[in-house]
């Protein structure tokens, strides 16, 4: 049994070998094949390069590459339990959830409402209009500049 293909493989391609094993028969168990088929190629290929890194003598690296992505989801686990919150004790905990009661909606009369809304438009324009100048009043002022040829900071000299 020694001459077999496990027994030249390192410990940490073993390792991933084992652990990329497991995640296929799970996926197999789950009737997900197109998952579990690209997996094992998946690990085919990377179990082949951590292999190759330890033949050529870089066993800490090729362990590295193992542990990096376990050693990252413990630390975000950690991380989302600590900012989350974590307590055992509300796992089966039965809320009581009831409903205020609201009060019954008013009826409304559509016709009310859009007489109301005409009548506040009317009051804006009223308001409006009062501060803004008329066409008049603009002419006027036009040509007062016209007449005294006064350039002013606000109107430019070539209209003039």
């Amino acid at each position: 049994m020694s001459d077999g293909v496990v027994s030249n493989i390192c410990a940490p391609a073993l390792v991933y070998l084992s652990f990329s094993l497991i995640q296929i028969v799970i996926d197999i168990y789950k009737n997900q094949f197109t998952t579990a088929f690209f997996k094992f190629w998946t690990m085919l290929i990377f179990t082949t390069l951590l292999n190759i890194l330890c033949e050529r003598g870089l066993e800490v690296v090729s362990w590295m590459f193992v542990f990096i992505p376990i050693i990252t989801m413990t630390i975000l686990l950690v991380v989302l339990i600590y900012f989350l919150g974590f307590n055992p004790g509300q796992i089966n905990k039965k809320f009581n959830v009831t409903q205020k009661k609201q009060p019954p909606a008013e009826p409304y009369n559509i016709n009310e409402i859009i007489k109301h809304e005409i009548a506040l438009q009317k009051k804006l324009d009223k308001e409006n209009s009062a501060a803004l100048p008329d066409a008049d009043e603009i002419i006027d002022l036009s040509e007062s500049f016209a007449v005294h040829k006064k350039n002013s900071l606000f109107t430019p000299s070539h209209f003039l």
